[in-house]
């Protein structure tokens, strides 16, 4: 990818239940990857990089998407041997702990079918 060329997604992955929706898109930098995980009122809510087992987390005041960023950076860096910035923002009006269940499980779904793709694709699909 030249410098002149705009970031595109190269592999996405959708997760709907209900009214919940969790999109999940991984683009190449270079090397490195970019993960975005959205959902809802998307926004920046945490943002986690991760490289040889080492993480630098940040959170935003008042979000929670801390630890879905964390969990999926590091798993992601493991699997494909290269830095991962995970990006995620989830946000919906008036949930309740049954959708916040669904979302936590649904992250932890795409997160394993990220995993698994970077483990058996090639690594080209993802530049």
């Amino acid at each position: 990818m030249s410098d002149k060329t705009p970031l595109k997604p190269c592999f996405c992955k959708d997760c709907t239940r209900g009214r919940i929706h969790v999109h999940l898109a991984i683009s190449a930098i270079g090397h490195d990857l970019l993960v975005t995980v959205l959902g809802g009122s998307q926004h920046i809510g945490a943002v986690a990089v991760a490289e040889q087992g080492h993480v630098f987390l940040r959170q935003c005041e008042g979000h929670r998407e801390g630890e879905i960023a964390r969990d999926m950076a590091l798993t992601l860096a493991q699997a494909s041997a290269r830095t991962v910035c995970v990006v995620c923002g989830i946000h919906y009006d008036h949930i309740t702990r049954t959708e916040i269940d669904q979302v936590l499980a649904m992250c932890k779904e795409l997160e394993a079918f990220a995993r698994d793709a970077l483990q058996t694709l090639p690594l080209q699909s993802f530049r």
